[in-house]
């Protein structure tokens, strides 16, 4: 069980008398959610994988929380299986796969935030649903005019993935680095999110190809 919270609009009606005349109401509404969290040891890769079951409207506080509340747990229980102090450490630094997701032909770019030589941040989206930002005509002109030379560092891609032949679900992959990451070479960016599953196949899809650019 986790405390969450969420920004929700308040009618101005219903406290106007109290609060004056406002035309916009907003306030954080607490409460507990039942989570689903895994943590994978995967032998194949060597990797620890900490998955945070969480939503779109989870801040990126809450995230980080939440990610924080498994390590300490998991720590506790190695630390006590082995009679040794375990710790998490070394984690893998996702922010490279930005740019080689982005170069590469993988996936339908619907999200990418970068910096240009000249000094401008553009954060562009693609709204249509099975268009890709690297083939969109304004994205094109303006790769061109800087000669392609874009220090991505935020992307997400979608791809199409066939669970039966009835059903192709649009899983989504997102790396949320931050500008500041591109001027600091010791930054890292240990987590994704991963969105539109319907179950693990999907999912593991999705890991797949991360794991194809790490």
């Amino acid at each position: 069980k986790r405390h969450s919270s969420e920004r929700v609009e308040i009618s101005p009606d219903k406290v106007q008398s109290e609060l004056g005349n406002f035309s916009e109401i907003y306030g954080i509404k607490k409460y507990d959610k039942q989570c689903f969290d895994l943590v994978i040891l995967d032998p194949l890769t060597n990797r620890i994988e900490i998955r945070l079951d969480t939503s779109s409207n989870v801040s990126s506080d809450e995230r980080r929380a939440g990610f924080f509340q498994i390590q300490q747990q998991f720590q506790k229980l190695v630390t006590k299986l082995i009679a040794a102090e375990y710790k998490l450490e070394n984690p893998i630094n996702l922010f490279p796969a930005i740019d080689k997701l982005y170069r590469s032909k993988e996936g339908r770019i619907c999200e990418l935030a970068f910096t240009t030589e000249t000094g401008s941040i553009k954060h562009e989206k693609m709204r249509r649903r099975h268009e890709c930002l690297r083939g969109e005509a304004y994205h094109q002109g303006g790769s061109a005019a800087v000669d392609g030379n874009l220090a991505t560092y935020k992307i997400a891609a979608t791809w199409e993935c066939i669970i039966v032949a009835t059903l192709v679900t649009q899983p989504e992959l997102l790396l949320p680095g931050y500008a500041r990451m591109l001027s600091h070479s010791s930054s890292t960016l240990d987590n994704v999110i991963i969105s539109n599953c319907i179950g693990i196949y999907d999912y593991n899809f999705v890991i797949g190809k991360l794991n194809s650019f790490l």
